[in-house]
């Protein structure tokens, strides 16, 4: 599943921000940051001056501490396309959130966009959000988000559908906004079967209320010895689910031959239908690794070179 996607080219790779931080008293500290080609980053003091005695120390606003974190988080991302040579820095589209009209605040002072903005945390309530190019239902299939995954929303737009990136693979794309809800509880526990259902008792003989997919996350607390009860309602048999923290599989081969009778849906990741990228990356997330999520990515990110058979 390789894709071909438009790109957007960055120059000025050295010396891409530049940060003042007011303190307490007569105090100035200037942080300069620079990032070489190579993708190493850098900061030293510029200046520091005195602080009087008795003057409270400078305390970094949350949001900055924040911000600052999820720019080290996307630069970790980039640095392993950053070219080793003078030529631009390439942002691919599809792990970076960027338009003309809108961009991640991380990226400003990398690419031209008429507004930056921090986007807000969310969680998708679904089972499963189809990651669509565009917002339309008829737009290609870029992926999909599963139960419990975190995402940030960058934009609303009045017909429902939402801007997102998933914090997990960090794929940008338009999901509806009636499959995310607000950031909630941490997750306590991950599905590791193909499909399991939620009940609204603790009876597989009820009705169900819904379902849940390989890689889905919630919260969570035993019911009895064969359910967990949901913190948002609803029951899952415990034994389809692992603790967040329990040891992952062993053999992301024989996770991946569970979904054997799936079909094939291009831009897919549950039982329901998947692609083979999307079979990769749900295997390798049972154990424990984490993997981009379109071929081209894992081929460069993961992928060793073999002789011939």
């Amino acid at each position: 599943r390789r894709r071909v996607a438009p790109r957007a080219s960055v120059w000025g790779w050295r010396g891409i921000a530049s940060i003042a931080a007011p303190v307490a008293g007569p105090e100035m500290r200037s942080t300069a940051m620079a990032e070489t080609p190579a993708g190493v980053a850098r900061a030293k003091i510029v200046s520091v001056s005195a602080r009087p005695i008795g003057a409270k120390p400078y305390q970094t606003p949350p949001r900055a501490v924040a911000l600052d974190a999820r720019r080290a988080a996307a630069a970790r991302w980039r640095r392993a396309f950053a070219p080793s040579s003078g030529v631009p820095m390439i942002l691919d589209p599809r792990r970076h959130a960027y338009r003309p009209d809108l961009a991640d605040e991380t990226l400003d002072g990398l690419i031209a966009a008429a507004r930056f903005v921090a986007g807000a945390a969310a969680l998708v309530t679904a089972p499963v959000a189809a990651l669509r190019r565009a917002p339309d239902p008829g737009a290609p299939l870029e992926s999909e988000a599963l139960a419990g995954e975190r995402v940030r929303v960058f934009a609303r737009r009045a017909d429902g559908w939402c801007w997102i990136q998933l914090e997990r693979d960090r794929h940008v794309g338009y999901v509806p906004g009636s499959a995310l809800g607000p950031a909630g509880q941490a997750a306590t526990h991950v599905l590791r079967v193909p499909r399991s259902f939620v009940y609204p008792a603790a009876d597989v003989k009820t009705p169900p209320l819904s379902w849940l997919p390989m890689g889905a996350r919630f919260a969570a607390a035993p019911a009895d010895e064969r359910f967990l009860r949901l913190v948002g309602g609803g029951f899952v048999i415990a034994r389809h689910a692992v603790g967040i923290d329990e040891a992952p599989a062993t053999d992301f081969v024989a996770v991946a031959e569970m979904f054997l009778s799936a079909p094939y849906l291009w831009g897919g990741k549950t039982g329901l239908g998947l692609d083979c990228s999307g079979l990769v990356q749900v295997a390798l997330d049972a154990a424990g690794r984490a993997a981009p999520r379109d071929s081209d990515m894992q081929e460069a990110e993961l992928g060793h070179p073999v002789s011939d058979l």
